[in-house]
């Protein structure tokens, strides 16, 4: 017997969607960071599953110890930077709702999406597919 495929998390999805298209400058899917710094640093720039981790984690506290973060201070700023104590595409696997094989294709396979709207095909084709 097959197992259920995970529930699509569409709020999150079209949240990562609209953001990419909206601040295309802060979207790039080469780009791969753990890093997480506070606004006051600047914009950010993630891939999609960077972007999608980085929204579903947002509200846990980094000094929680049982939290998702970890606070590093980098030793050549001085900066404090919120690390996620998964793997970045994890978290954003799991909180997207994709499987394994839509994962890598989103955020391995993808390296060369470089519009919002090609990056949009690629989610609908997983939705295609799931019907």
């Amino acid at each position: 017997m097959k197992a259920p495929l995970p529930e699509l998390n569409e709020a999150l999805i079209e949240r990562v969607l609209a953001h990419i298209e909206a601040n295309p400058e802060n979207w790039d899917q080469r780009w791969f960071s753990s890093f997480w710094r506070d606004e006051k640093d600047g914009p950010h720039t993630h891939c999609f599953g960077g972007w999608a981790a980085r929204f579903a984690l947002e509200s846990a506290p980094p000094e929680d110890e049982g939290s998702v973060f970890i606070v590093r201070t980098d030793p050549h700023t001085g900066k404090d930077y919120r690390w996620a104590a998964d793997s970045t595409m994890e978290v954003a696997q799991e909180a997207l709702g994709f499987t394994g094989d839509e994962a890598f294709t989103a955020f391995f396979n993808s390296m060369d999406v470089t519009e919002p709207a090609e990056m949009r095909a690629v989610i609908d084709g997983f939705r295609a597919a799931r019907r």
